[in-house]
């Protein structure tokens, strides 16, 4: 199966008081037990981590990038894989703390 997953649905799953939190929980742990391929561009991942670093914080969004952005599987491999890569590696630690991220 291959689902194409948008930066809602992952805002929805990290936030505990997103009002579709519960939905994108339960969906998130059904498919990832199965052979499923999640699919989405480098502009929702970074979109994803700018929303989730402004609400939720810096920790989180750290656990963003080291924990799902592995699990997806980008449509435009060729399409601005500098700046993706770019931004994801400010946000190792000591630079997220002083908000490094920020910093382009």
């Amino acid at each position: 199966m291959v689902i194409f997953v948008d930066t809602s649905a992952i805002y929805a799953l990290l936030d505990a008081n997103d009002r579709y939190h519960l939905l994108a929980r339960s969906a998130w742990i059904e498919w990832i037990e199965q052979p499923v391929s999640f699919i989405c561009s480098n502009y929702v991942l970074l979109e994803s981590l700018a929303l989730i670093q402004r609400r939720l914080g810096m920790e989180a969004a750290q656990r963003f990038v080291a924990e799902m952005v592995p699990v997806f599987v980008t449509l435009d491999k060729t399409g601005h894989p500098y700046g993706r890569s770019q931004c994801l590696a400010r946000c190792s630690p000591p630079e997220c703390q002083s908000g490094g991220l920020h910093q382009f």
